[in-house]
């Protein structure tokens, strides 16, 4: 048998369960490694573990970087709570509708259009964002396919288009002028 070196961890690599002694294996003029590794210089290493530099660098940009992720989580966080936008109309469109006046009618009309723009919306950047993780996984190399342009115009203008066609069908197929007037 022999004494060997337990399993350990070094902060980078795992180091296996190993002999208690090193050795040099040559590597020829040809570019071939020889035959047999030499024991003949083999000696103790008595080191003290040390953990790299750049093991420590490594970990402050980690810290750095989900520090500035949480950061931002935070204040997108404080922007939806804050902002409420979606709630917002709808409460106000069931407020609207609560008065039968013609004004609030109108007015009320105008709220459910933001409303379901809006709700829209909400899909649509959902849409965007497994789009945008799609291209960096699977397109990895492909930064032509990143534009900020396409990602708005799906985010905010096909919502827009689809409750443009939406609201027109409404106002031709609805008749909301006889509601009024009754």
């Amino acid at each position: 048998m022999g004494t060997y070196c337990p399993s350990a961890w070094d902060g980078a690599s795992c180091w296996m369960r190993t002999l208690a002694e090193n050795a040099t294996r040559m590597c020829l003029s040809n570019g071939t490694w020889a035959e047999r590794a030499d024991y003949d210089q083999c000696k103790a290493l008595n080191l003290p573990i040390q953990i790299p530099i750049e093991n420590i660098h490594t970990t402050y940009i980690y810290y750095f970087g989900y520090g500035l992720s949480l950061l931002a989580l935070s204040i997108a966080l404080f922007i939806f709570l804050y902002f409420k936008l979606i709630a917002i109309c709808w409460i106000t469109t069931d407020r609207l509708h609560s008065y039968p006046s013609s004004t609030s009618q109108k007015a009320s009309c105008i709220t459910v259009i933001l409303l379901t723009y809006l709700m829209g919306t909400n899909f649509f950047w959902m849409f965007v964002e497994g789009l945008y993780l799609y291209i960096l996984v699977v397109k990895t190399f492909s930064i032509e396919f990143v534009k900020i342009t396409n990602y708005l115009i799906i985010g905010w203008a096909a919502p827009a288009l689809i409750i443009f066609c939406w609201l027109l069908s409404k106002f031709y197929f609805s008749n909301y002028d006889s509601e009024l007037v009754q």
